[in-house]
């Protein structure tokens, strides 16, 4: 991956709509340069899928998983993922195992994706947090 890669990563980065062409007349190359590149990024890895952001219409929020010893972390995480409302689900360290960001309609919704979570197999407790406003992006 080379500089132009880069750049072509950080327009995407923060709009995933931006077009071929427009990518191209803001680096100086041709459009079939960016498609070549952006297939390539993608056949490689790199890029692995295209996106959208929401607002934070409604309540986003996080939900900090821990769980037992004996938890299957990935398949935990694919069932989680499978709840409806749950965005994305992270492995991390600490005294939690699993951080998962949730977008609900309100606090009985929140209170719905929670109870699923903790119902899974291997879940030992939840903690969660309501995100007030987000900075930067």
């Amino acid at each position: 991956m080379d500089e132009l890669d880069r750049k072509i990563i950080e327009i995407l980065r923060k709009n995933s709509r931006t077009s071929f062409k427009k990518i191209a007349k803001m680096l100086n190359i041709t459009e079939g340069a960016v498609r070549y590149r952006v297939k390539s990024l993608i056949d490689r890895g790199i890029i692995r899928k295209f996106t959208i952001e929401l607002g934070l219409e409604g309540l986003s929020s996080i939900v900090c998983v821990k769980t037992n010893e004996k938890a299957d972390l990935a398949k935990l995480c694919k069932d989680i993922l499978n709840i409806n409302g749950v965005e994305r689900v992270f492995e991390v360290t600490g005294e939690y195992d699993l951080i998962v960001f949730v977008r609900s309609t309100s606090t009985r919704d929140l209170n719905r994706v929670i109870d699923e979570i903790r119902v899974k197999n291997g879940v030992v407790t939840t903690i969660s947090f309501f995100i007030l406003q987000e900075h930067g992006g």
